[in-house]
Parts: C-alpha cells; sequence; structure tokens
C-alpha cells in the first residue's frame, strides 16, 4: 500500500530526528563539557522521532481497516446480490480480486454468526450469509 504524502513526511522527519539524536548522544560520549545539555537534545530528538513514527504506523493501521472494511461491504453487496451464498471464486471473478484476497477476506468475516461456511457434497466451500438467506421478503433464485 502507498503511504501518504503526510506519512511519507512524517518518517523523513522521524529519521532526519534520530539522526540528530545520535549526534547529540555522541556529544555524550566524548564526554563534551555541556554533556548534560547533549543528553537532553537526544533524549527530545528521540522522543519526537519516536512519536512521528507512532504517529505514522497509526495512520497506516487505519487505512488497513479502512481498506478492510470496504473490501468486506463489496462482499456483502455481492452477497446481497447473489442470494446469501459465495465461494471464493465467485468473489473473485465478480469484484475483480485475486484468489487470495477474495480467499482473505472471507475468512476475515467469518464469524460462525453472520458468516458461516457449509461444504457441499462435492467439497466447495460455501459461504453463507444466514440473514440474507432466510429474509422472508427476498426473491431466490435458483443456485
Amino acid at each position: 500500500m502507498a503511504a501518504s504524502r503526510g506519512s511519507r513526511k512524517k518518517r523523513v522527519w522521524a529519521y532526519i530526528l534520530f539522526f540528530l539524536a545520535f549526534l547529540f548522544g555522541s556529544g555524550v560520549v566524548e564526554g563534551d563539557s555541556d554533556w548534560k545539555v547533549s543528553l537532553f537534545y537526544a533524549l527530545v530528538a528521540g522522543g519526537v522521532a519516536t512519536l512521528l513514527l507512532r504517529s505514522v504506523w497509526k495512520d497506516e493501521e487505519k487505512a488497513v481497516e479502512m481498506a478492510r472494511g470496504e473490501r468486506q461491504l463489496a462482499v456483502v453487496r455481492l452477497a446481497e446480490r447473489e442470494d446469501g451464498q459465495l465461494t471464493v471464486t465467485e468473489v473473485a471473478a465478480k469484484l475483480g480480486w485475486s484468489v487470495d484476497e477474495a480467499a482473505a477476506t472471507l475468512r476475515s468475516m467469518e464469524d460462525g454468526v453472520r458468516v458461516t461456511t457449509t461444504v457441499t457434497d462435492e467439497g466447495v466451500i460455501l459461504y453463507d450469509f444466514p440473514e440474507l438467506i432466510h429474509d422472508p421478503g427476498r426473491k431466490k433464485r435458483l443456485r
């Protein structure tokens, strides 16, 4: 996933600050006369850099979570059109995803209540959406 421009800037500034912290820290090790000031600057630079990187990581986690939610919503909409039963191959073909992405999304949704699995006699794994299958107001199609 491509990093946002803001995340990239934060990451660059964090690395610059880590480098400055290293430089100030080396002044402490070399026994500068103002070693306390160097230590303070090293700790501040390192702390701010750490906070910046933490912010980048949180932004990336939010982006991943949003993408997962969008994929799951697309699957639910497809399941609604398909009367509440899907296979991995159907999801991949109809949504234009890779088989791995379709399988991972369906597995992430399977909770044993809203999304369950059934294995047919032929060995096909069906992901069932009981709330869509058992909706009495829905028109059923033949599978």
